[in-house]
């Protein structure tokens, strides 16, 4: 005996039907639902089938969205007036059997007038409707729930849940609930920071943050742990406290030990780098009879050559840019395949080319290429700052 029958057009309103349909087979069960398409088996005549079905259920949903009303057939009739329209006979035979019948509303619909129903519909327009709104559906179907609930005189399958497993928790010995597992995840970890302390292996800072971060976590999870102990969900009190106490000494263990390694002081440097020290020392001199010390001149033995770009280049799509260049800086323009005029600037270095390129004022992103040994070909990755996409560029001198 199906004890919720919901009765609506495909048409109309199937979107928010499927919707709701899932949240009442979780608070009520599938056995409790009935709807046309899914409950009639094969072969079955279905005027009898609603009859029967509409005639043993308790309450009737009648959902009505937008077009529920307005709905055609193919000959350019309006279905609801027509007595053998399936939606018609629902509703039809749950006000003949005096069941109850509450008037959903989906989609901004609202309940039609007893004008526009027919005579044996009209019954529907006195029924008080209950909305559900897109916008605060959770809520609507929430308060649905409840009225089902005291129509059907019977608590819903969560709720009873909800109760069952309070009053468990309540009523259940702390010797029959469990040990708290977030206080021993919490102690596992302060537990494998300690070892790591232990093995006296040297503390960089990647060590130290990811050993914060370990007793962080367990710090958190010991936190929890103990107010689930005080809600009376698990045991395991002194196993939280202790790990909450573990992480924070722990804590301060790593700092100390983080903070303690320091570079060598000067003493401890070897006696070649204390001379070279030593040598640079402030002396005792009076400043007045200190000649200034002269500047040391560094020269390359080997002068960098500054490589020469200037000249038309080619991407792989047929795009042209032409690069001006001076010295160690550079303009570039030019058209891409599609005939877009392109501009930029930027700088070479050796044989690495980076420069930024754009169109019409603005910036579309930045390259960076390699140049090859025998300086016609420039090979590297155009990043895209607007998409985040970098892309592969290869440029050929014509």
């Amino acid at each position: 005996m199906s004890g919720i029958f919901i009765s609506y057009r495909r048409q109309d309103s199937a979107g928010w039907v499927g919707r709701l349909t899932d949240s009442l087979k979780e608070n009520f069960g599938e056995d409790q639902i009935f709807m046309d398409i899914e409950a009639i088996e094969a072969g079955v005549d279905f005027v009898e089938s609603i009859n029967k079905a509409v005639g043993s259920c308790q309450v009737l949903l009648a959902i009505i969205g937008p077009r529920w009303l307005s709905v055609t057939d193919q000959s350019g009739r309006r279905r609801l007036d027509n007595p053998e329209d399936f939606i018609h006979l629902e509703i039809a035979a749950a006000l003949q059997r005096n069941v109850r019948v509450i008037p959903v509303l989906v989609g901004g619909a609202e309940i039609p007038a007893s004008d526009q129903l027919p005579d044996d519909l009209k019954p529907l327009a006195r029924r008080q409707a209950h909305e559900i709104s897109d916008t605060r559906w959770e809520y609507d179907s929430e308060q649905l729930v409840k009225l089902l609930e005291k129509a059907l005189g019977r608590k819903s399958k969560k709720k009873s849940a909800a109760e069952s497993g309070a009053f468990q928790s309540a009523v259940l010995p702390p010797s029959q609930k469990g040990v708290s597992v977030k206080a021993s995840i919490g102690l596992v970890l302060s537990l494998f920071v300690f070892l790591f302390l232990l093995s006296g292996d040297p503390m960089d800072t990647n060590t130290a943050v990811g050993a914060i971060m370990f007793l962080l976590t367990a710090l958190v999870l010991g936190i929890i742990a103990f107010y689930d102990v005080k809600l009376n969900k698990v045991r395991g009190k002194v196993l939280a406290i202790g790990s909450i106490a573990l992480a924070v000494i722990l804590c301060f263990v790593v700092f100390g030990r983080f903070s303690s390694h320091t570079p060598a002081q000067q003493g401890d440097l070897p006696s070649d780098t204390s001379a070279a020290i030593a040598q640079v020392a402030p002396s005792t001199v009076d400043p007045s009879d200190q000649q200034p010390a002269a500047q040391p001149e560094y020269r390359s033995t080997a002068p960098a050559r500054v490589v020469n770009i200037t000249g038309s280049w080619q991407d792989a799509e047929g795009g042209i840019l032409y690069f001006q260049q001076e010295g160690n800086t550079f303009v570039l323009s030019g058209t891409d395949d599609n005939g877009i005029e392109m501009h930029g600037n930027g700088f070479i270095d050796q044989q690495i080319v980076t420069f930024d390129i754009g169109a019409n004022g603005y910036t579309l992103g930045r390259a960076q290429m390699i140049l090859s040994d025998n300086r016609r070909e420039m090979r590297g990755t155009l990043y895209v700052p607007l998409t985040g996409a970098s892309e592969s560029l290869v440029l050929r001198k014509q």
